[in-house]
């Protein structure tokens, strides 16, 4: 990750974002904190062909070299309205004296895989700082313009449980552990409970919810409550009509639920039901988001389930995989 803060402006540049990542993400975003004051990025896609997120605007920093700094990645599961924070996919806490000393030597920052973490080795940030050339000013060198956006106020219920559901979901896909995907459905559920019929939040509510739903059912082996997700996810597809920013996500996670319903059952009509909401997606994604990729990925999928279909081919494993830990973005053949 790159940032570079010049006079006014600042610019901030991730690279590698979706390493680990085991949801399709809706778009990804920057928070800088630092002095109990927070400034949030605005929420940007990525480019499944580069992978790399660019941003804009003031950042300040301290002038006490002894400060700290905290730069934090995020993974968002839709776009405005967004509900929560999403999901963290990077930290770094410095100095402003390292933070400085690292930028005047273009030395990056390598962020190494913990215990349990699916995060790329090779990941790393690298932060530029230009200092503020301001002579109207007596600022101190090192200070650079105000915040992109305060971020000061409290999270309300469905923003807190909503929080602790990702949390949850994200401690399930890296340890497997069935009661973390219990917790994340519960937490998920009080987010939906708090979020009231017609709130602009309330699709993205539901559609948390299915995911982890669809998860416990794929699990379980179930396809009796398979009819939940499906009707969260009509829910938020009604919700989210042509030109919503969201609709595509939405129209792919629909499309899971039948998928997954196909496996079980072998019913066709859930196989064309799925099969044109995808091709509804792929037309509402650009060719090299995210979106696109896992609707290519699942007609793969579905076209090679449809001749033949046994536990031990290789479709199977994939679809298993697929379903067990959720959407991904980084599946591959």
């Amino acid at each position: 990750m790159v940032a570079k803060i010049a006079n006014d402006k600042a610019g901030i540049r991730a690279t590698g974002v979706t390493c680990g990542l085991r949801r399709v993400p809706a778009g990804f975003y920057t928070v800088v904190h630092h002095s109990g004051l927070k400034w949030r990025t605005e929420n940007k896609r990525s480019s499944v062909n580069d992978d790399v997120v660019e941003w804009s605007g003031p950042i300040s920093i301290p002038s006490d070299p002894s400060a700290t700094v905290c730069l934090e990645v995020y993974a968002s599961f839709e776009f405005h309205p967004m509900l929560g924070t999403g999901e963290q996919l990077r930290k770094l806490t410095i100095t402003v004296e390292r933070l400085l000393d690292r930028s005047e030597n273009h030395i990056p920052f390598t962020l190494f895989p913990k215990d349990g973490e699916i995060v790329s080795p090779c990941s790393s940030i690298l932060v530029t700082v230009q200092r503020r050339n301001d002579k109207s000013s007596d600022a101190p060198a090192s200070g650079v313009l105000g915040p992109l956006s305060s971020t000061t106020s409290a999270p309300g219920e469905s923003e807190d449980t909503t929080n602790r559901g990702h949390s949850a979901l994200s401690r399930y896909r890296k340890h497997k552990d069935k009661r973390d995907l219990e917790r994340s459905i519960a937490e998920f559920e009080r987010a939906l409970s708090a979020s009231p019929l017609n709130h602009p939040s309330r699709a993205a509510a539901q559609s948390n919810l299915a995911t982890a739903k669809l998860i416990l059912c794929q699990v379980e082996n179930t396809s009796a409550a398979l009819e939940i997700p499906l009707s969260l996810n009509r829910h938020a597809l009604a919700a989210r009509p042509v030109g919503h920013a969201n609709r595509a996500s939405t129209l792919i996670q629909l499309a899971a639920v039948h998928l997954a319903r196909f496996e079980k059952q072998r019913d066709e009509v859930d196989g064309a039901r799925a099969e044109a909401l995808l091709h509804e997606a792929m037309e509402l994604s650009s060719t090299d988001s995210h979106e696109n990729r896992v609707v290519s990925f699942m007609l793969q999928l579905y076209a090679g389930h449809r001749p033949t279909f046994n536990k031990q081919s290789h479709f199977y494993k994939k679809w298993s995989e697929l379903f067990q830990f959720g959407m991904t973005g980084t599946a591959q053949d």
